[in-house]
């Protein structure tokens, strides 16, 4: 299933961000759903690292909280749904300052 506008442009903005990201980052390019799940560099710790992006208006979900077992602590969860392109370059340049600080 195709992703619909309004959410098509979001989800642009969002990938075209991630695109400009430094290596060792993978990212899942959905063809539905409101979500991008982003994989950070091992021993990058996205819980710990929630504060810093909160502080710099920036949210996420961290990966580890999908898993019973509390794995896959350098995950997060990236909703693109809820923000207007504008706002999602914003906040993933906010995120890339935040993650720049730790790899």
């Amino acid at each position: 299933q195709e992703v619909l506008p309004p959410y098509r442009l979001q989800l642009q903005a969002m990938l075209t961000a991630l695109d400009g990201f430094p290596g060792g980052l993978r990212y899942t390019r959905p063809d539905g759903g409101l979500f991008i799940w982003l994989t950070l560099p091992e021993g990058i710790d996205a819980v710990a690292m929630l504060q810093s992006a909160l502080d710099n208006n920036v949210a996420y979900i961290p990966g580890t909280h999908f898993y019973p077992d509390g794995a896959h602590g350098n995950t997060m969860r990236l909703n693109f749904s809820a923000s207007a392109p504008e706002q999602i370059e914003q906040g993933m340049a906010s995120l890339l300052e935040v993650i720049k600080q730790r790899v």
